[in-house]
């Protein structure tokens, strides 16, 4: 949707609906001028629209605008974190460790086990992914037999996006996150892939920079739950 003031085109705003899970979220926030109206008029028409829906937005914490909209109307921050790209045209193949096992419908519960720990409040938990794995790349660390962590990216033709890290108990691992994200990005390099984001978590953001990303800002991501009529959500924990 178009942003208007004064007759003039001021911003643009993408964004998308998945009725199924009541779940509204935007792809693009972009406001020359006027994000307080922007964001505030948004929230009304998304109140309209969606009523029910859970609605993600997602800002770099610099829009101190956006930032205190979101704080004033009791939105929860959800995520804070950093926003890590990297272009492989300079990156060179790093030396990989073993044990990092590729994921696919046949060894699922390796990855499943280990995520059902960690997405309790995330979209994309352990059965959405199932769901649609022929979009995505996991990897699992194992030792000892054992998952001692996992790593899993949308493989996306224009720019695919790592989603997340998880470690038994949620507790960080640095040898086993930088042993992880190295396969990534070797996978990444040989098959050509141009640039990937990730969005880092402070524990860990002095090793993505160690493995070749750069920090572009910090991020937060607000979510609230529009008052109005609700279908039920849908539990993709049964499938």
């Amino acid at each position: 949707m178009a942003v208007w003031a004064d007759s003039r085109k001021v911003g643009w705003i993408h964004y998308f609906y998945l009725p199924e899970d009541r779940y509204l979220d935007t792809c693009a926030f972009c406001i020359a001028f006027g994000m307080r109206e922007a964001l505030t008029d948004f929230i009304a028409f998304a109140q309209e629209h969606f009523p029910g829906s859970e609605l993600y937005l997602g800002f770099p914490r610099e829009n101190a605008e956006a930032v205190a909209v979101l704080e004033s109307r009791d939105f929860d921050c959800i995520e804070e974190s950093y926003n890590d790209a990297i272009d492989f045209e300079d990156y060179v193949l790093q030396p990989e460790e073993a044990g990092i096992l590729p994921i696919s419908r046949e060894n699922y519960e390796l990855f499943s086990d280990l995520h059902c720990q960690n997405d309790s409040d995330m979209y994309w938990n352990a059965a959405r992914i199932l769901d649609t794995i022929d979009r995505w790349r996991v990897y699992v660390c194992l030792r000892n037999g054992k998952a001692a962590g996992a790593i899993y990216y949308m493989d996306d033709a224009f720019m695919p996006e790592i989603f997340g890290v998880d470690f038994p108990g949620g507790i960080y691992n640095r040898d086993v996150y930088r042993a992880m994200l190295t396969a990534v990005l070797n996978d990444c390099k040989r098959r050509g892939v141009k640039h990937m984001i990730f969005f880092n978590e402070g524990e860990s953001q002095t090793d993505a920079v160690a493995c070749g990303f750069r920090c572009i800002g910090e991020y937060v991501c607000f979510k609230k739950e529009l008052p109005g009529s609700q279908m039920p959500l849908r539990d993709c924990r049964k499938g």
